[in-house]
């Protein structure tokens, strides 16, 4: 738990996505294992003349049981947390020009998104419905967006207000299971696209 805190906390300093939750659940967990595996020792020495080692085992493996189903959420718990996330930043985190100007998107960076928009325009002029292969497509350009994040600044901090959502919706189109669906998520794609050009370039 330890090392995967310090190599979540490096990938945060790199500019990575995360949420504040993700943060809090991380600390919960590791100080109640902690905390248990200490209790457990010391429970052990006073019983240990008693040879009460499957009790021990039972207070171990409790221990971890509780701390997982209590601070990791679900895969599809996970998803609508994330989802709740990026709906209440669309709400609460309205994206500013730089002084009236566009932001400007680094050369690391601005590549995959103008080459999403690329696969997703002609997704559309070729009136193609294959939206599976669509949502695959723009993840790939996702994957290599964010593990190139390397913005600074409240150019990176508005970016990241487009971003997140952006992610989500390509999220949901992945998972729309009809292609009425799929057609709610590609208009909303489609206006993110837009709105980028809004506010960067």
């Amino acid at each position: 738990l330890i090392v995967a805190f310090v190599e979540f906390f490096i990938y945060i300093k790199k500019g990575g996505i995360y949420e504040q939750k993700t943060i809090y659940a991380m600390t919960f967990r590791t100080i109640f294992t902690i905390l248990m595996a200490y209790i457990s020792i010391k429970f052990y020495k006073k019983i240990k003349k008693m040879k009460q080692i499957p009790l021990i085992l039972a207070l171990s493996v409790c221990s971890v049981f509780y701390s997982c189903n209590n601070t990791a959420p679900s895969e599809n718990n996970s998803s609508q947390i994330t989802v709740n996330h990026s709906e209440e930043q669309n709400q609460e985190e309205a994206i500013i020009l730089d002084n009236g100007k566009k932001w400007k998107v680094n050369d690391n960076m601005l590549p995959y998104i103008l080459d999403a928009e690329k696969i997703f325009i002609a997704y559309l002029d070729n009136h193609d419905v294959d939206f599976k292969k669509l949502a695959k497509d723009l993840e790939n350009k996702n994957d290599s967006l964010t593990s190139n994040c390397t913005m600074e600044g409240q150019a990176h901090d508005e970016l990241h207000k487009w971003l997140l959502p952006h992610l989500e919706l390509t999220e949901k189109l992945s998972s729309a299971e009809s292609e009425n669906e799929a057609q709610n998520q590609i208009k909303e794609l489609k206006l993110s696209f837009e709105t980028f050009h809004k506010y960067f370039e």
